[in-house]
């Protein structure tokens, strides 16, 4: 998340800042591409798993440091209704 308007529906979410999308609908082992992240929102209900700047960062540097074969940040569900 790169921008983010006061009191718009991403901000109500819970959305925050920095904000990194993983995917949308549930949750998969992988993160989902740009391209179906986008064609979801144009949806006016849509649940969307994302993790926090600073837990992508612990996942990246277990990642890298061999502590975890897989790349798996702590996801949190938030739903974007724009109603």
């Amino acid at each position: 998340v790169n921008l983010l308007w006061a009191n718009s529906p991403a901000d109500k979410a819970g959305l925050k800042l920095g904000d990194r999308l993983w995917s949308v609908g549930k949750v998969s082992n992988e993160p989902q591409g740009k391209d179906v992240l986008e064609s979801s929102l144009s949806s006016s209900f849509v649940t969307l798993f994302v993790a926090s700047p600073a837990d992508w960062d612990k996942a990246l540097v277990a990642k890298n440091n061999g502590s975890s074969k897989f790349f798996s940040p702590k996801l949190r569900k938030v739903i974007l209704s724009a109603n």
